[in-house]
């Protein structure tokens, strides 16, 4: 009797999985490398020259270009992207400038997606030895999000 009642408890329970299966898929499927992601927008930044001298009397100078594009490519015209000078911790610093001694840079993006500032590196009377500063970009998304991405910039003393 004992059986019995084993047997019909388990067998109804089993068919019902076997025919009632949740996955419905028919095979399994790779995440696509391209996106989306959970931010859907990237932001690429770039320092051209990277490397700077900072003489006694002139000012070198390195071109920063950000490009905010969607995951697939295509650009984003029109959105506001800040430009900030820091140390790798974040920290801000007065080190060199975006020109007339202005620390941070606001500029609008083109039709291609890019915005290009000049940073203006710092004169030998101001740093004592070679230094390594960061530019950050900061664009901000919708609600809460932002996005942040920094580029690297080495001063060396002359």
């Amino acid at each position: 009797m004992n059986l019995k009642i084993k047997f019909l408890i388990v067998f109804p329970i089993a068919l019902t999985l076997v025919l009632f299966s949740s996955c419905k898929r028919p095979a399994i499927e790779e995440p696509s490398p391209i996106g989306p992601s959970t931010f859907s927008v990237i932001l690429n930044l770039s320092a051209s020259p990277n490397v700077i001298f900072a003489w006694w009397s002139s000012r070198e100078t390195s071109t920063i270009t950000a490009t905010l594009k969607k995951f697939d490519g295509t650009p984003l015209h029109g959105k506001t992207i800040y430009f900030e000078i820091r140390k790798e911790s974040g920290i801000k610093v007065n080190l060199g400038s975006f020109g007339n001694n202005t620390f941070v840079k606001r500029m609008d993006t083109d039709q291609n997606g890019e915005a290009t500032v000049k940073y203006y590196g710092p004169t030998a009377k101001e740093i004592y030895s070679n230094r390594s500063i960061y530019i950050y970009a900061i664009v901000a998304g919708d609600g809460k999000e932002y996005i942040i991405e920094k580029v690297p910039i080495y001063i060396i003393r002359k």
